[in-house]
């Protein structure tokens, strides 16, 4: 203290606060319905599946009928997957690197050998898994013993139906 005034940390303590403004509602911060109340798990939102599914085709509906975030979706993933993602194999072996680009090139341009259904091609299932990813991230790519990829639907509906498999 000098001259009785408190100095550094002191004079500044009736400031001090132990929140954040992040969290307080006001103009600029929607309020937020639905939080767990102490903290929760990550998937503190599945706890009501009619709520969940329903939150899907809503996602689902703005993605289709908003004609801005349907074409900033679409046009992103376009930008992303281009020309598709390739394979450029540096084993330091010449003919390793040919043979194996080779593979590359039959796997990913064949949809029998690439997709579990037959149907797409290597960069047309990137195409699908960049599109979903912006459009709902609730999907992903299992790897199958013959070496094809299968696209399945995030849903708990969808996993679920393929675990009973």
């Amino acid at each position: 203290m000098r001259g009785g005034r408190p100095s550094g940390l002191m004079a500044n303590f009736d400031t001090l606060r132990a929140d954040y403004d992040a969290m307080k509602s006001s103009r600029f911060v929607r309020t937020r319905v639905g939080l767990a109340p102490q903290g929760g798990s990550a998937d503190y939102h599945l706890r009501n599946e009619t709520q969940y599914l329903e939150l899907i085709e809503k996602s689902r509906d703005a993605e289709r009928n908003d004609n801005i975030l349907g074409k900033t979706i679409e046009r992103s993933a376009t930008n992303i997957v281009s020309s598709g993602f390739t394979l450029c194999p540096n084993t330091g072996d010449s003919k390793l690197d040919a043979e194996l680009y080779y593979r590359w090139q039959e796997f990913t341009e064949d949809p029998e050998l690439c997709d579990i259904a037959g149907e797409l091609t290597w960069q047309e299932q990137e195409q699908i898994a960049v599109h979903s990813m912006f459009a709902m991230a609730i999907f992903f790519a299992l790897g199958t013993e013959g070496r094809r990829i299968q696209m399945i639907e995030g849903t708990w509906s969808a996993i679920k139906g393929q675990i009973e498999k």
